[in-house]
């Protein structure tokens, strides 16, 4: 019963998580060249000739920028941003559970009959085989439940370490986020026309989150970060 429940939960939590836009953000009428003329490199994309938010991402695997992009992630095949963060950690939190339960079952079942070898090629009986066969199931189920549990344990460490200090895995591992040198900021007496502070560097705009207790961290991780301004793209107006 338990299994089942875990299992289905597992099912519907993977949906959400594949099917939910995480936060693309394209924009294909501005001018590339009017963005880079206006404002520093750094901050467009000229993919999604957009003007990147804070904490955001281009994917080259979806090919789109992603809000507070975390990773891609070949097992729902998508990003894991904003939107549908929340999704992916009750998906490996649940799959994780599902794996827990199957090594315990498997676990349980190990060793309850004897090994039997009575049978032949013309003597054999279909009970005792049958225990066998059960066995090496038990057997296979448990030492596959152990290969996949240990990187299930390392990932759900990772993602709820995330929400905790409310930062993603790009910005806890990856190297925007290890970079300790100040990105060069916007020339003076150019007014930006978009929400959001763009004189900063990408370290110090972070500053804000950090601070944060690991409740409002987490509760924004949920819910704030998919509607906030400042993690989301608004048109530019090129004058």
């Amino acid at each position: 019963m338990l299994f089942g429940v875990s299992v289905g939960l597992t099912i519907i939590f993977f949906l959400f998580s594949w099917l939910t836009n995480p936060g693309y953000m394209k924009n294909k009428k501005t001018d590339i060249l009017s963005l880079l003329l206006k404002y520093e490199a750094y901050r467009v994309c000229p993919e999604c000739v957009i003007l990147k938010p804070d904490r955001s991402r281009h994917c080259d695997y979806c090919g789109s920028c992603v809000a507070v992009f975390d990773h891609h992630c070949p097992w729902i095949d998508n990003c894991v941003g904003a939107r549908n963060h929340k999704y992916f950690l009750l998906f490996i939190f649940s799959t994780l559970l599902s794996v827990l339960y199957m090594t315990v079952l498997a676990a349980a079942h190990i060793g309850i009959t004897e090994p039997v070898y009575k049978y032949s090629l013309f003597n054999w009986q279909s009970e005792d085989l049958l225990f066998d066969i059960k066995e090496v199931v038990c057997v296979g189920d448990f030492i596959l439940a152990l290969i996949f549990g240990v990187p299930l344990i390392l990932l759900n460490s990772v993602q709820v370490n995330n929400f905790i200090k409310g930062k993603t895995t790009n910005e806890r591992f990856g190297f925007q986020g290890s970079n300790k040198e100040p990105l060069k900021q916007r020339p003076e007496g150019v007014s930006s026309t978009v929400e959001g502070d763009f004189t900063k560097s990408e370290d110090e705009s972070r500053v804000d989150h950090k601070k944060s207790s690991f409740i409002m961290n987490c509760k924004a991780m949920c819910c704030h970060n998919a509607t906030d301004s400042k993690y989301n793209y608004h048109p530019v107006a090129i004058n």
